[in-house]
């Protein structure tokens, strides 16, 4: 049976989840199991005992080195942050082996984006600081190795020469050749030497972290990358050598750094698994080759949304893959090096405690991986150690691209903890800021600049705080959201109740003449952007903008719509609330709609993993998505376009607007204009529409320089 067919029948459990009562209360940060007796017990890896079973697994760390690839104080003091924080057990991102066999890794000169650990000594010393202030906080840290992103790796080319045939040196490495997964170009297959020469790099990298002090190693054999693609044989087509083996090259890896390491020294293995298609064999000759435990992660190439971890999946979505590898290595009698059971480590969406510490006491699972909840909160453990759920900050979505930048929707700090340190230095000189609107800029700018000892007046002209987060409550896929609205909120509400000089001003518009007579040293505009004006105008639409879903039910709001007996919807525009109605309304409802999307396919709409994970379902309910749609004509009836595949006229009951906001600076060029105070700001969607990731970096970046 076709492996994607076996996947595609696992994830359809996860179509309509958030229907399901129970499963909406485990994505919670509840505390019924505190004290977390097994989530803070110890844990051994061969010879190698860890403090507790949270284990921090990194993405990538692009551009935390210098040149060279010797790791920089950004680097360090990225990892050392989420050491002090708590966590058991350090996984750093994947560091490339591959050198110059692969240009997608290290150019012509020996420079790469990848920290390095081979053919460099001058690289050691950095690797040798980052342990040891790891190991001061008490954490273990293994180094990742990888074999490099084989054909998803991606050159940067000219747009104008993209689609040109590339000297053969110069494309991404490949088992088996063929085209690129990420690129229109194609990509070289890897000779036998050279496969044999990655293995011994990772044999001499493997070496070299002992020598600097790492407590194991991590090989990746997931994420897409090429041990990935040469595990699988619908990638990995070879027909002669000693490679024709989809198993080989992986158990060769193991065996070679064994040999080198010695029996004593941990090494896990991480890959994603297709839970129709398990290689139950494979991981058992990965066991006997010398692998002390495994990260396990549900899916493959073709659903990077569940690879990598949307936030609309349900909380421990991998938990019954994780529970099906364990009862086979307990059939087996499979032990590690250590005569031990192999411990199963398992990723997605674990970071409610509860959840975790049920899967640890049943035995579903001996450790839990979090990747996006210590990116957003790197003292999660302490706090959940200590009981202080409530002040987690929760995770709002998963990194969208892996080949990007580390990067967390809600932590303004995430790869700048060298430069914006957890204690702020407070100014000499006191000032008296207002923020202009309690969107998520503006709430950033205000948390941030109270903490360096300014008096803030933070007005909001409706009821409550949270801008267009209000506007995306409405289905529960999406409470995490919620989860962190709600953080927000209590985070303002203890400001306002224990700080004198913290003023929260609800249900106020600030008009330019009050702000004049308050007498303000500073004034940031964060008060959002206005909804993009439509050609026809005079037809009778629902901005999804303007909706507000925070404090009505899904169905007194759909009948104040009147859309209960509506049957033919239509959505127009690419705003990604477009797609959290369409979806709900699909799934919870059972309506007909059509989505209507001006941008390109791979541009607009596979920017994150949650609108990759929604259009994937929305596709599999046969929900009609034109692309690059250009408006012909709109009647109260019937809307006329044209899209890629040809020109449409389509019916409709009921229109909704999804075109997104527009910078509404106003405000802003009113009080600059006339000098209502000395330092006049703005940021967030009044300056330029962006994602809420921009949004709280702005704000905060704002706040903690004034």
């Amino acid at each position: 049976m076709n492996s994607n067919r076996n996947l595609a029948e696992y994830v359809e459990q996860y179509a309509d989840w958030f229907l399901d009562t129970q499963l909406l209360q485990k994505n919670q940060y509840s505390n019924n199991l505190y004290p977390y007796e097994y989530l803070f017990s110890q844990i051994r890896f061969n010879q190698v005992n860890v403090k507790n079973r949270i284990m921090f697994n990194s993405l990538p760390n692009y551009n935390m080195a210098e040149q060279s690839g010797r790791p920089n104080e950004t680097l360090t003091a990225f990892y050392a942050e989420r050491a002090k924080g708590g966590v058991g057990l350090i996984t750093t991102g994947a560091v490339p082996v591959t050198g110059k066999i692969d240009p997608t890794v290290t150019d012509l000169y020996g420079r790469s984006i990848y920290p390095q650990i081979i053919d460099d000594p001058s690289v050691l010393s950095g690797w040798t600081e980052l342990t040891e202030t790891c190991h001061i906080f008490s954490a273990k840290i293994f180094l990742t190795l990888s074999a490099g992103p084989g054909l998803t790796g991606k050159l940067e080319l000219d747009s104008d020469k993209i689609k040109q045939r590339f000297p053969f040196a110069k494309r991404p490495i490949s088992p088996s050749g063929g085209k690129s997964f990420v690129q229109n170009i194609y990509t070289r297959r890897l000779s036998e030497y050279k496969l044999r020469q990655i293995i011994a790099n990772f044999a001499q990298a493997a070496a070299l972290a002992q020598k600097v002090n790492f407590d194991g190693i991590l090989i990746e054999g997931g994420r897409d990358e090429l041990i990935a693609q040469m595990s699988n044989s619908a990638i990995n087509r070879r027909k002669l050598g000693s490679f024709t083996n989809s198993q080989t090259f992986a158990l060769e890896i193991i065996r070679r750094i064994r040999r080198v390491v010695g029996a004593d020294y941990p090494i896990i293995y991480s890959l994603d698994l297709d839970p129709g298609n398990l290689p139950l064999d494979f991981l058992k000759n990965l066991v006997q080759a010398g692998v002390d435990g495994f990260v396990v992660r549900l899916g493959n190439y073709a659903y990077k949304w569940l690879t990598q971890g949307a936030r609309t999946l349900p909380p421990g979505y991998s938990l019954d893959l994780a529970d099906q590898i364990k009862h086979f290595f307990q059939t087996e009698n499979l032990n590690g090096t250590n005569g031990e059971p192999v411990p199963i480590i398992v990723a997605g969406k674990m970071d409610f405690p509860d959840l975790a510490e049920t899967a640890l006491l049943s035995g579903q699972a001996d450790m839990i991986c979090l990747e996006d909840a210590l990116l957003a909160d790197p003292e999660w453990p302490n706090k959940v150690f200590c009981d202080s759920l409530s002040s987690i900050r929760p995770v709002v979505r998963a990194e969208s691209d892996f080949h990007q930048k580390i990067s967390s929707s809600v932590n303004p700090r995430i790869g700048r903890e060298y430069k914006y340190k957890d204690t702020v230095i407070q100014v000499g000189s006191p000032r008296k800021i207002a923020v202009v609107g309690a969107g998520l800029a503006g709430i950033e700018c205000a948390i941030a600049a109270h903490s360096r000892g300014h008096e803030i007046w933070l007005f909001e002209q409706t009821g409550k705080i949270g801008g267009k987060l209000n506007k995306t409550l409405t289905p529960n896929f999406r409470i995490d959201i919620a989860n962190y609205l709600s953080w927000q909120q209590k985070r303002i509400a203890n400001l306002v109740e224990n700080s004198p000089n913290f003023n929260l001003v609800l249900n106020t518009i600030a008009t330019m003449s009050m702000l004049e007579e308050r007498n303000f040293d500073v004034i940031v505009v964060a008060s959002g952007g206005k909804s993009k004006p439509f050609k026809q105008s005079e037809i009778e639409m629902i901005d999804v903008l303007d909706l507000d879903f925070s404090n009505k039910i899904e169905e007194s709001l759909f009948k104040q719509l009147n859309i209960v007996e509506k049957n033919k919807i239509v959505i127009y525009g690419e705003h990604p609330t477009a797609l959290d109605i369409a979806y709900n309304l699909v799934y919870a409802y059972g309506k007909h709609v059509s989505l209507l999307f001006e941008g390109e396919e791979q541009i607009d709409l596979l920017q994150n993993l949650e609108s990759q994970h929604l259009l994937y379902f929305l596709k599999r309910k046969k929900v009609d998505i034109y692309y690059n749609v250009t408006l012909n004509q709109l009647d109260k009836e019937q809307i006329s376009f044209q899209s890629t595949a040809g020109k449409y006229v389509l019916p409709y009951d009921f229109l909704f607007k999804a075109t997104g906001p527009e910078a509404e600076p106003e405000l802003y060029n009113l009080l600059y204009k006339y000098k209502i105070s000395p330092s006049v700001y703005h940021i967030g969607d009044c300056a330029k529409p962006g994602s809420n990731t921009d949004n709280i970096k702005a704000g905060y970046k704002l706040g903690i320089n004034l």
